[in-house]
């Protein structure tokens, strides 16, 4: 007959090791090596509160990570705590080195540019001149494509969210 796993069926339907906080080691232990530690004893599953106090364990479980700016800050995990019996892993949130503050502003620039790149590329045909556009929508379009351009100027690029609106949606689909 094989080995009984440490493994629970939570209330979604899915399976979860069960692990818990030994407060004597102060590390984290699986059901599964509080059994095979203790070889000649029998243990009910799922852990009663009773048993987890005489092995001198408390449930484990994880505080919701903090909301935070991942490009100027990253979230660590800082030191376990029991509060109401119950062991929490804890999270902190740390700010970007100043290399990496740089590296992630290089890379918001290069991504919002190479989306402003995309729209002047689906914007070609519009300027083109065999383009069949009436020269007031042509111009409306050139208009539209300079703002495009400017838009890497803008004081607070890369993080503004105003993008120039697309002459198409003055026109409609009867334009093309």
């Amino acid at each position: 007959m094989g080995r009984r796993k440490s493994i629970s069926i939570n209330k979604y339907g899915k399976f979860t090791i069960m692990i818990y906080f030994n407060k004597i080691e102060k590390r984290l232990v699986s059901e599964h090596e509080v059994v095979t530690e203790n070889p000649n004893t029998s243990f009910p599953r799922p852990f009663s509160d009773e048993t987890l106090s005489g092995l001198g364990l408390v449930h484990f479980a994880k505080d919701p990570q903090p909301a935070c700016d991942t490009e100027t800050h990253y979230i660590i995990e800082g030191p376990i705590e029991i509060r109401d019996g119950v062991a929490y892993l804890t999270y902190n949130t740390k700010k970007h080195d100043s290399m990496t503050l740089r590296k992630n502003l290089q890379k918001k620039k290069q991504e919002v540019r190479a989306v402003r790149n995309k729209l002047l590329a689906d914007s070609d045909w519009a300027v083109l001149p065999d383009s069949q556009l009436a020269e007031d929508v042509k111009q409306d379009w050139m208009v539209y494509r300079q703002e495009l351009r400017d838009f890497t100027d803008a004081v607070d690029f890369p993080y503004t969210e105003l993008w120039p609106e697309d002459p198409i949606e003055d026109y409609g689909d009867g334009v093309i």
